[in-house]
């Protein structure tokens, strides 16, 4: 017995092409409407330094988040915020946007920067710091990512999102 071997026409190939990256993209939309947040962990003191206030400041706690957008915008369309909580889910810090500062490094790594545009499909990596001038005892973080419209968030180091009051949870699909 024996097997003939698959035969494709030219005109298959793009129907293929077509296939797989449709189901690339709808991999991707795991978040509301091709927004996600890919991971987010600790990064313990060390070399890290941000500008908190007015003053650089050495060896901060941060936590690193990386969001993936499936569709190509720019950062003025898009915003990654981080809320910092209590043990009983009080607010105890806002981040509306990723530290920018001359100072604001992690590590090693050269000062980071807001990119201009979101790549589809290309992780990008922010950091926040979890603490302040003066420093307080955080239990949750949420990270948002989105737009105007749609967002989605996750809790650092566990739970679930609705759960905690921050303004863009009626964006949550």
């Amino acid at each position: 017995m024996t097997m003939k071997p698959l035969q494709y026409g030219l005109r298959t190939i793009p129907f293929l092409l077509a296939a797989l990256l449709s189901a690339a993209c709808a991999g991707m939309s795991g978040g509301a409407h091709g927004y996600k947040i890919n991971s987010i962990s600790g990064v313990g003191a060390g070399h890290n330094s941000v500008l908190i206030g007015t003053h650089c400041a050495d060896d901060v706690t941060m936590i690193k988040v990386e969001v993936v957008s499936a569709q190509e915008t720019t950062v003025a369309d898009v915003y990654v915020r981080a809320y910092l909580y209590d043990a009983d889910k009080e607010l105890l810090k806002a981040h509306d946007r990723p530290p920018t500062s001359p100072c604001m490094f992690v590590g090693d790594a050269k000062p980071q920067s807001m990119p201009i545009m979101y790549e589809a499909g290309m992780p990008r990596v922010f950091h926040f710091p979890t603490q302040g001038p003066d420093d307080f005892p955080w239990k949750s973080i949420v990270v948002v990512f989105g737009d105007d419209d749609k967002a989605v968030a996750s809790v650092y180091p566990s739970g679930n999102p609705r759960d905690f009051d921050f303004p863009e949870r009626a964006l949550l699909k």
